[in-house]
């Protein structure tokens, strides 16, 4: 998710606390002592656990990040789920939107399946017995996203238009 310059976050107790001013921070940090100059986070790289059979729905892992590449992404999602099967959490499914990072991020998993023309599985590494943990698009999330492209389609000069026009060819019958 997109997020904003100068948001602060507590780690203790998960929640949005307020913002800061960059050149206060800088001051405060002494950040223009530094050779090296980091990114800011842009956005928010956030792992959440549902229960297929419980009531779980919780945020497990968060990642500020400024340009996430499908290498790191798979580095970042093993790691969460090694410590999610460590704490007894079984995790048999992972469901992301169709963005290009995710679809990379699945094709890396192809080794595991090599005979599969389509990569929609991987073996979970991490689980004690032999399982697979399977791959997923958030439909929701795709129909909202291709309504909201139709939408806002031919609406300005640079947009896409993707209103696409319907022609029905009626035979009369005359009886």
């Amino acid at each position: 998710m997109k997020v904003s310059a100068g948001l602060t976050y507590s780690v203790s107790t998960g929640e949005l606390c307020d913002y800061v001013d960059s050149l206060d921070a800088d001051t405060l940090l002494d950040v223009s002592q530094s050779t090296a100059s980091p990114d800011t986070a842009s956005h928010a790289l956030c792992f959440m656990a549902r229960g297929l059979k419980s009531n779980l729905q919780a945020v497990v892992a968060t990642y500020a990040t400024h340009c996430l590449n499908a290498e790191q992404l798979y580095n970042r999602f093993w790691h969460v789920v090694s410590r999610c099967e460590l704490a007894g959490l079984r995790v048999r499914c992972c469901v992301s939107d169709g963005a290009s990072i995710n679809r990379k991020f699945i094709k890396l998993h192809y080794d595991d399946f090599p005979d599969d023309p389509i990569t929609y599985r991987a073996v979970n590494r991490f689980s004690k017995e032999q399982r697979v943990l399977f791959f997923a698009s958030d439909t929701c999330h795709l129909v909202k996203t291709t309504r909201n492209c139709l939408e806002s389609s031919g609406r300005s000069p640079t947009s896409r238009r993707l209103v696409v026009s319907f022609y029905f060819n009626f035979n009369i019958i005359h009886c």
